[in-house]
């Protein structure tokens, strides 16, 4: 999974330390960067923080009957993932 992150306007945040957990564990990833997680039926719960900055968090919806993840787009703080 490539992991991004960005502010509201779109500007890009280099090294931001971000956590991936569902029910097989937590997966760690700098932005930008990619990381291998463990595809779960579970929601995906994304936190990512970088210092100065207010930590940016989403939850990414399983779509376990497709077998596909769908993006994960949220506001403020940090940005998007």
């Amino acid at each position: 999974m490539r992991v991004e992150t960005r502010m509201a306007d779109g500007t890009e945040i280099r090294d931001a330390e971000c956590e991936l957990q569902n029910e097989y564990g937590a997966f760690r990833v700098k932005t930008p960067g990619a990381v291998t997680v463990r595809r779960s039926g579970s929601e995906l719960q994304v936190t990512c923080r970088k210092e100065g900055l207010a930590d940016g968090r989403a939850t990414a919806v399983s779509r376990a009957n497709g077998g596909m993840w769908g993006n994960i787009l949220f506001g403020g703080g940090i940005g998007a993932v």
